[in-house]
């Protein structure tokens, strides 16, 4: 009986080791994103060292979910930091963000509030088009489905 059970706990502990890293990672980035989310200045040097944290986590654990909370930040770093960064530096994050939630969104979808962040960032990149549009009328559909879920 012992042996199952050892067997049993040392496969959780594999299968939620990366998770538990993750999350490990991804809450050093946790005063930043309340920074941002209030709308109250951030330094560069506290941005960089919360990408940094979220780059580990997403080594640790890929998933969608990390992958919206760091777009978060990006879009956050580089609509904030305009006088920090350089433009190249603000469009690269810009693109990541594009990038992070494309895929994070692929893996959960029903988030409106990343939709809508995807639609802002496409139209930051490359002006109104049709992929801002389509972004931004999944954000409209999604958005309601997080309460009733």
């Amino acid at each position: 009986m012992r042996a199952p059970l050892g067997l049993a706990g040392a496969l959780l502990v594999y299968f939620t080791w990366p998770i538990a890293w993750g999350a490990w990672y991804a809450q050093k980035a946790d005063t930043v994103i309340g920074l941002l989310r209030e709308d109250r200045p951030v330094n560069l040097p506290d941005t960089l060292a919360a990408l940094d944290a979220f780059n580990l986590a997403m080594r640790a654990n890929p998933s969608a979910l990390i992958r919206l909370d760091r777009s978060e930040l990006l879009v956050g770093a580089a609509r904030g930091l305009n006088w920090a960064a350089p433009d190249s530096q603000r469009e690269q994050w810009l693109r990541d963000a594009e990038a992070d939630l494309e895929a994070g969104l692929g893996g959960a979808p029903a988030r409106g509030i990343a939709w809508l962040r995807l639609a802002a960032v496409r139209e930051a990149l490359g002006g109104p088009s049709p992929r801002v549009a389509g972004a931004l009328l999944m954000s409209i559909e999604t958005a309601p489905v997080i309460p009733r879920l």
